[in-house]
């Protein structure tokens, strides 16, 4: 499952970056292929202006790659050293980042992203500002959590004892040993911002038209289900094989990383 998982999201990479070489026209309306169902000329058939669904996915699937990554990227650069600093430095300041962390997660997560992105207003930008400031908190949390347990490694106690300042013992000791459970939190969390993203697009504020977005995709093709259920089968699907895939190689990098450790000691 892990290779066929890995497989998956090759593939979905790969075809974001063939996409421009492929010179898809995903806005293009042909008149009259409005509604068709999957066919030779067209593989996965048309939506409701005659626009392709397939270059439509492909479109689709460059904004799902392009949010997940800057956003994941955002969120666990601000989450990792808000809680490297938070469980290094304890006392006043790891009261404060902990008390606005435990008020974050206070708030359901997908709840906070939508008030944001309402309030900010739809487009790409304002996706990824909503969800990377509903997402870092994990990435928090789990930072201050490593940072606790390795500040007491002899390393680090050296550094101190040497007169390193807290800063670059933070950035040169601390965060680099916390990147192998990092890199786990963020695969989950690109699977966790591919649903939010297709969620605030399905909601409308998110990417707007005519720019494609599975999210958006889906939306259009909700109200032609009985008639053409391949509007919202494909994208749907698309989000499902994605968003699974990228669990399963968070689970087998876990497993992987957890075996190494075990190797080490």
């Amino acid at each position: 499952s892990s290779k066929l998982a890995i497989a998956i999201l090759l593939l979905w990479v790969g075809a974001v970056l063939i996409d421009p070489l492929l010179q898809t026209t995903p806005d293009r309306i042909h008149l009259e292929a409005i509604l068709a169902p999957p066919s030779s000329d067209y593989l996965l058939g048309n939506d409701a202006l005659g626009r392709s669904v397939a270059e439509r996915l492909l479109a689709g699937a460059r904004v799902a790659l392009l949010v997940a990554v800057v956003t994941v990227l955002i969120s666990a650069s601000v989450g990792t050293l808000l809680g490297a600093i938070s469980g290094y430095a304890g006392g006043v300041t790891d009261t404060i980042i902990s008390r606005i962390i435990d008020v974050m997660l206070a708030f359901p997560g997908i709840l906070l992203a939508i008030a944001l992105a309402a309030i900010l207003g739809p487009g790409i930008d304002n996706l990824v500002i909503a969800i990377s400031v509903v997402g870092w908190v994990g990435y928090a949390r789990l930072a201050r959590a490593q940072a606790l347990s390795l500040k007491q490694r002899e390393h680090v106690t050296a550094a101190v004892a040497l007169g390193s300042r807290q800063g670059r013992i933070i950035l040169r000791h601390i965060i680099p040993l916390m990147l192998a459970p990092l890199l786990v939190e963020a695969s989950f969390g690109i699977a966790a911002v591919i649903v939010a993203e297709a969620g605030l697009s399905f909601l409308g504020l998110g990417v707007q038209p005519p720019q494609a977005s599975w999210g958006s995709m889906i939306r259009e093709g909700a109200q032609f289900l009985l008639v053409a259920p391949h509007l919202a089968l494909f994208p749907g699907l698309a989000i499902f094989l994605v968003v699974l895939s990228a669990n399963l190689f968070g689970d087998w990098l876990r497993s992987r990383l957890d075996v190494r450790e075990e190797r080490l000691q």
